[in-house]
């Protein structure tokens, strides 16, 4: 649930958000407690899958970051007679 993700107030500015797209779009007003309910649901529904997504990109760039600095390192070996 999104009382478990978010803090109140980020919980009451997407709620006013919500209410804000629902009156411009659907031409519908909503209260508080509907818009929560709606955020909840949304968050239940989309929340891992938005999630899990960062959570790749993010082992994604840390994966180039990691190539990046191997190749640094080789970069700064030098050359020895006992090397082949």
């Amino acid at each position: 649930m999104a009382d478990d993700l978010l803090s109140p107030q980020e919980q009451d500015a997407l709620a006013r958000e919500i209410q804000t797209w629902v009156r411009d779009e659907l031409e519908t007003e909503i209260g508080n407690m509907q818009a929560l309910m709606l955020l909840d649901r949304l968050n239940d529904t989309l929340g891992a899958a938005h999630y899990n997504r960062g959570l790749r990109d993010a082992a994604a760039a840390a994966s180039r970051r990691n190539d990046d600095l191997v190749d640094d390192l080789h970069a700064l070996e030098r050359p020895w007679s006992g090397r082949r």
